[in-house]
């Protein structure tokens, strides 16, 4: 970390931002399941919100202050997650503006055009997987918290926000992330957290 300069004050995602400057000094990083870190999600949605922005903003830092990795064929092993997250912005411009295509055609014009966000069979698919994955993810990770479990009932509610509330906020900060000033934007308050009980972990 001291070699790559440390956390960058120019984005609002710094962990993402160290690890490409991590990887464009050629070390890798590996996910390691045994190191346990104790986290809480924003308890309204207010903070969700609050913190869903944040991390939309970071993702349009990334974009510019990590372009220079095309100026070097030896980092084309970044490219895909840069090109990753430009497939994933336009996405989020799609489904916002085909959503409020379909709204609007549907209520002035009572035939939907656009996208529509109700869900339908790939709707269910995706709320399947996502259940299987949060099983299998609740079995593997059962030695550091045995109630994992408990959360199967929210999955299929997870993606409305994650996709919902992640498209909106990439819209929503595209201005001031593609021309806002990149100083001072490493700074950033946490959203407000309720106590939590120590989870059950072995010994």
């Amino acid at each position: 970390m001291k070699e790559v300069g440390g956390f960058s004050p120019y984005t609002a995602t710094e962990d993402i931002d160290i690890t490409w400057k991590i990887q464009k000094r050629f070390y890798e990083v590996w996910f390691v399941p045994q190191a346990v870190a104790l986290i809480q999600s924003p308890a309204t949605l207010r903070e969700y919100w609050k913190q869903r922005k944040r991390w939309a903003l970071g993702g349009w830092h990334l974009l510019r202050t990590h372009k220079d990795i095309f100026k070097s064929w030896h980092w084309r092993y970044l490219w895909p997650v840069y090109f990753d997250f430009v497939l994933g912005y336009l996405w989020a411009f799609c489904f916002v503006f085909g959503t409020l295509l379909w709204a609007i055609s549907s209520i002035f014009f009572h035939y939907p055009l656009g996208i529509s966000p109700i869900p339908a069979w790939y709707g269910a698919l995706l709320s399947v997987a996502g259940v299987v994955q949060m099983s299998v993810a609740a079995f593997l990770n059962y030695d550091y918290d045995r109630n994992l479990w408990k959360t199967l009932f929210w999955v299929p509610w997870y993606f409305l926000f994650l996709f919902a509330f992640g498209a909106f906020t990439v819209v929503w900060t595209a201005p001031k992330g593609l021309f806002g000033s990149l100083t001072g934007t490493g700074k950033w308050k946490s959203p407000k957290r309720l106590k939590m009980e120590k989870p059950d972990i072995r010994g």
